[in-house]
């Protein structure tokens, strides 16, 4: 339900070709991969009020009066992060390409190499560098269909005290049942 009230809101706003700037409107654009209220090492929450809930959660027991409590604790309200997943760099596959070549190359060396002289190189310099060149092919070829999980914080959304009190009633009126 508070997903369909966001997309309306956006509807209405029409905002698709502004910058968010309700946590509203962050919670509904998209652009956002992870949402966490308290500098996570794991992000799991793909959803805004999700991420909000399980946070709020964390704090409630079995007897507490949540508003009493979200009061207390959320005077100043409640910072809510967003994090969208990082993509490999343009120049990941020559850097990646780079050692791997490096490494065959001493391998090789090792194993086939002159033990006598030590210096004699079993993978020539061209054969190096052509095989550079095809292997960073390969690699730039793959690095848009890799699923890189790493992440990094790029908007932070505050909740105003009511502004939190609203979506968490909206979000879990259980919580609010006497």
């Amino acid at each position: 339900m508070v997903a369909q009230q966001v997309g309306r809101l956006l509807e209405d706003r029409n905002v698709s070709d502004e910058k968010p700037k309700t946590w509203e409107e962050w919670a509904a654009c998209g652009d956002i991969s992870y949402w966490d209220c308290s500098q996570p090492d794991q992000l799991t929450h793909s959803d805004f009020v999700e991420a909000v809930c399980a946070h709020i959660e964390g704090w409630l027991d079995t007897t507490c009066d949540v508003e009493a409590l979200v009061r207390e604790q959320f005077a100043g309200g409640l910072d809510v992060e967003g994090y969208e997943r990082n993509e490999a760099p343009v120049d990941w596959g020559h850097k990646a390409a780079d050692n791997i070549v490096d490494r065959l190359a001493e391998e090789l060396d090792e194993e086939f190499g002159d033990v006598n002289w030590g210096d004699h190189q079993v993978m020539p310099e061209k054969v190096r560098a052509e095989l550079l060149v095809q292997l960073t092919a390969v690699l730039d070829a793959i690095r848009p269909k890799l699923d890189v999980w790493q992440c990094e914080q790029t908007v932070t959304v505050k909740l105003s005290l009511e502004e939190l009190l609203d979506l968490l009633r909206e979000a879990e009126p259980s919580w609010f049942e006497k």
